[in-house]
């Protein structure tokens, strides 16, 4: 976790290259858009010429995905001991379906967990 952490920050650093990837996703999304494949990007890009209208002004953010990650191990206390205290970390007990997929139900199940929901009238 660490290396990453260090990595970001080296890449961070280099404010002429945050905005070259930066540009060269804006590229990207202006292709999938005239071909169709985004929807609702109209306001992005105003003029359909072929320049990059967008400002970039934001800062990258770096937040660490924790999937298939069992909450009982000691791993990510180990991992993250040279972290910054304000890293940040995206959970979700979904995200790690080999965990909890003891949890995953199909839809006739779940109206057997839940028969007043699926009894109710739209």
């Amino acid at each position: 976790m660490s290396k990453h952490y260090d990595d970001f920050i080296k890449f961070k650093s280099d404010a002429a290259y945050v905005r070259d990837v930066a540009l060269d996703m804006l590229i990207v999304l202006r292709q999938k858009k005239k071909l169709g494949l985004i929807k609702g990007l109209d306001n992005l890009f105003k003029s359909g010429k072929n320049d990059i209208e967008p400002e970039i002004i934001a800062e990258p953010q770096f937040i660490f995905l924790l999937a298939n990650y069992h909450h009982y191990s000691s791993a990510l206390q180990s991992e993250s001991v040279n972290l910054p205290d304000e890293s940040k970390f995206f959970l979700s007990s979904f995200m790690g379906y080999g965990l909890y997929k003891d949890f995953v139900v199909t839809k006739k199940q779940l109206r057997e967990f839940f028969p007043e929901v699926f009894s109710r009238k739209k």
